[in-house]
C-alpha cells in the first residue's frame, strides 16, 4: 500500500557503564543495528533516502531496578537526556559519582514509502486493479424506524414540534421516527 510508514526495530542487550570511554562503543553498536534495520527496510522496497532513525539506550542507575528507554537528543548527549528524564519522572537525580548503566541498545527505523509524486505509478496500478460495483436499489434506500421512549429523549417537546419523516423529492420516506409513551 502506498504512503504508509514502515517501521523496523532492533534491540540488543548490552551491559555497559555509561562513560565517555564507552560512548564510542555504544554508537558503534547502534550503527551496527542501524545497518540491519536499513537492510530490512530496503528489502521491503523503501528507498534509503526515505528512512529516518531513532536511537535509544535503556539506561538506569547502578543498584536500581527501573531502567528508562532514552531517545537520543539532537546533540547526542544520552546522559544529559537520562538525567532530565529521571528528574522529571522521579523528582530526583543521584550524585555524579553514581554510575549509570546501559542495559540495551535499540534502534527504530521509519521508512516513508515515498511521496504522492514518486508513487504515481504504484497508485495508478492500485486504482486500476480495484473493482467497483453498483449497489442494489434495496440496499441504497431503506426506511429507518427507531422506537424511542420518552425517557430516551431529553427534549421530547422539541422533537414533537418537528416533522417525523424526511422526504425525498419523489415522496419516498427516508427516515421515520415512531414515539411510544
Amino acid at each position: 500500500m502506498a504512503l504508509v510508514d514502515v517501521v523496523e526495530e532492533a534491540l540488543e542487550p548490552i551491559n555497559e557503564t555509561y562513560a565517555e570511554a564507552a560512548r564510542q562503543r555504544l554508537w558503534s553498536r547502534l550503527n551496527d543495528l542501524r545497518s540491519k534495520v536499513e537492510k530490512r527496510l530496503v528489502d521491503q522496497g523503501i528507498h534509503v533516502d526515505d528512512i529516518r532513525y531513532e536511537f535509544y539506550l535503556n539506561m538506569r542507575y547502578q543498584g536500581t531496578e527501573t531502567p528508562m528507554m532514552v531517545l537520543s537528543p539532537k546533540n547526542g548527549d544520552f546522559k544529559g537526556e537520562f538525567l532530565k528524564n529521571h528528574l522529571r519522572e522521579f523528582s530526583f537525580v543521584f550524585p555524579e559519582t553514581k554510575p549509570i548503566l546501559v542495559d540495551d541498545v535499540r534502534i527504530r527505523g521509519i521508512g516513508k514509502s515515498g511521496t504522492v509524486g514518486a508513487d504515481d505509478e504504484q497508485l495508478g496500478s492500485e486504482l486500476e486493479s480495484m473493482k467497483s460495483m453498483t449497489a442494489n436499489m434495496d440496499l441504497r434506500e431503506r426506511t429507518v424506524c427507531t422506537r424511542l421512549t420518552a425517557a430516551d429523549l431529553p427534549t421530547l417537546t422539541d422533537l414533537l414540534q418537528t416533522k417525523c419523516t424526511s422526504q425525498q423529492a419523489d415522496g419516498r420516506a427516508l427516515q421515520c421516527m415512531c414515539l411510544e409513551n
